[in-house]
């Protein structure tokens, strides 16, 4: 393969996730990514995104009186909001009082779901043969890498094998 062949996993991964049907929903998540550099660290301290629903982002601010300040800058807020994320996925803002600091934990955002087992993983029909392949064989590392870990952490298999 030719060096102009080559491509970034970050290039490559963010075609294949722009093709998934929720596409959009995943865009809309670069809110927890993108919302100090919109708002500023000073209002960041105060106020984080809670969670987004149907175009509606909830944030989560720790004083009545922030809250008061920050409706005065809501429009502004969604248009840099919206203008990071590449598209207009910001419909409404809504603040509520709370402790922002308990949002920065990641359960409290996004509880976390187990993750199947590896095995019941595969690849999906991306259309794209050579990413496909790439991905299956990056798939199949990391299973054997687990193998060869749990094999290290279990006793017995040190000791017989």
């Amino acid at each position: 393969m030719s060096s102009a062949g080559w491509h970034a996993t970050s290039d490559i991964l963010k075609d294949v996730l722009a093709q998934l049907p929720h596409a959009g929903r995943l865009q809309e998540y670069g809110v927890w990514t993108t919302w100090e550099k919109v708002v500023g660290a000073g209002i960041a301290r105060v106020a984080q995104p809670l969670r987004i629903q149907d175009g509606k982002l909830f944030v989560i601010v720790s004083h009545p009186a922030c809250v008061q300040e920050l409706q005065f800058a809501k429009g502004r807020i969604m248009a840099r909001l919206n203008q990071q994320l590449g598209r207009a996925a910001i419909k409404r803002v809504f603040f509520v009082v709370g402790d922002p600091d308990a949002t920065l934990a990641w359960p409290a955002v996004f509880p976390r779901r187990p993750l199947p087992p590896l095995t019941n993983l595969s690849v999906p029909t991306l259309g794209n043969p050579h990413l496909e392949e790439a991905l299956a064989a990056v798939l199949s590392a990391r299973r054997r890498r687990l193998a060869e870990d749990s094999g290290r952490d279990d006793p017995d298999a040190q000791r017989h094998g």
